[in-house]
């Protein structure tokens, strides 16, 4: 049992390291095929919103809390549905699992969501809107895709 329990904690930065390779191995792919510029956040940079004082709904908080990292990856041109359709290729063939999010997002936007395939938790969760992908790293319920597909929402409008 305690040869059991040493392998399974040996095992998670192995595991953790791998979905960022996964990640990585995405943009790189994408990178290499269309101009993109990305940014990063980490948790630290979340702890900002209460150093300004935003005033965050008691659920955004505790979503907030769940977030490890918040990556964004836009095109630097216009390469239209033909760009979605590469993004949404490459998530598919990386094993991540493409959610029904009809009841979630108006037509108006054109929304794609991929997460890992972890059957108790989310770890990842990527939405691509109108062409720009919001990845979301940590800890996650099914029930927080409708809050982070509104959040990368709100970041594509800007």
């Amino acid at each position: 049992m305690k040869k059991l329990v040493t392998t399974f904690f040996l095992l998670i930065p192995i595991l953790l390291c791998a979905q960022s390779n996964k990640y990585e191995k995405i943009i790189s792919e994408l990178s290499a095929q269309y101009k993109i510029s990305s940014l990063t956040f980490s948790k630290e940079a979340f702890a900002l919103l209460t150093y300004f004082d935003i005033q965050l709904k008691d659920e955004m908080k505790a979503l907030i809390d769940d977030i490890e990292t918040l990556k964004i990856v836009t095109p630097s041109e216009n390469y239209g549905t033909e760009y979605v359709n590469t993004v949404c290729s490459i998530f598919s063939d990386s094993n991540l699992r493409e959610v029904d999010v009809s009841r979630y997002v108006t037509k108006a936007n054109q929304c794609n969501v991929f997460v890992d395939n972890n059957l108790l938790s989310i770890n990842e969760v990527h939405i691509i809107v109108n062409g720009t992908i919001v990845s979301f790293f940590g800890k996650f319920k099914h029930s927080d895709i409708r809050k982070l597909i509104k959040s990368a929402d709100k970041v594509n409008a800007n």
